[in-house]
């Protein structure tokens, strides 16, 4: 217990980069099409989800071998979810504000291991659930964040978590701009599935960078 504790920042950041290398791997073996183009042999960056990874059934018809990999890096992405809020909570005074962004956290992190437990193409109403849950919590987390850590003390931090709010919001209004200005089916897809990759990258990478700001400045004692 007490090594896990010590070494909860780097536990939690090697659980954030298996989701990216096991994400880009079941990419590599990706075979299954995309909703355009059923029987396409690899995985397009412009015309798949990432939830495409864990269907049970690719496009096409057959059965995906690999899905319950990408359901398992997904729920190790909840556990790494809820261990990276805990981490930053610990930087807020505010009693209250770190129980609510704990909280959270609970609910983001049940939300991204739903998303794998439910393959898209057999469960896609809780499948969207889920994600909804996942990101709107993560959201309201890093918004908690943002407006109650001391932006002077912690600056890196805080511009950092900034930025993974700006890339939510930004995905958000590219699809939002895409719709009123009425793109046809094909544009809306590239449009959810790129500005998806951005945002769920983006955030591993800069959630990284937050963990290591943590670490570097000594910020969490483990204790």
């Amino acid at each position: 217990m007490k090594f896990l504790r010590k070494n909860l920042i780097d536990i939690t950041i090697f659980i954030l980069l298996q989701y990216f290398f096991t994400s880009f791997i079941l990419i590599y073996l990706y075979t299954g099409g995309n909703a355009i183009y059923h029987d396409d042999q690899v995985y397009a960056w412009h015309l798949n989800y990432l939830s495409d990874l864990g269907r049970a059934f690719y496009f096409n018809g057959n059965e995906n071998p690999f899905w319950i990999f990408y359901g398992l890096s997904l729920g190790l992405v909840g556990i790494g979810t809820f261990l990276y809020f805990y981490l930053l909570s610990a930087l807020i005074k505010n009693k209250v504000i770190k129980l609510l962004i704990i909280l959270f956290s609970i609910l983001s992190g049940i939300g991204y291991i739903l998303i794998g437990f439910y393959p898209v193409d057999l469960y896609f109403t809780k499948h969207i659930s889920a994600g909804m849950l996942g990101f709107y919590s993560f959201f309201f987390a890093n918004l908690l964040l943002v407006m109650f850590i001391n932006r002077e003390k912690y600056r890196l931090i805080y511009h950092l978590t900034l930025l993974l709010i700006f890339l939510f919001l930004g995905r958000m209004l590219s699809i939002f701009i895409a719709h009123q200005a009425g793109a046809d089916s094909l544009y809306m897809l590239q449009i959810k599935t790129i500005s998806q990759k951005i945002v769920v990258y983006g955030q591993i990478i800069t959630s990284i960078m937050i963990l290591w700001s943590l670490k570097k400045q000594a910020l969490y004692s483990g204790r």
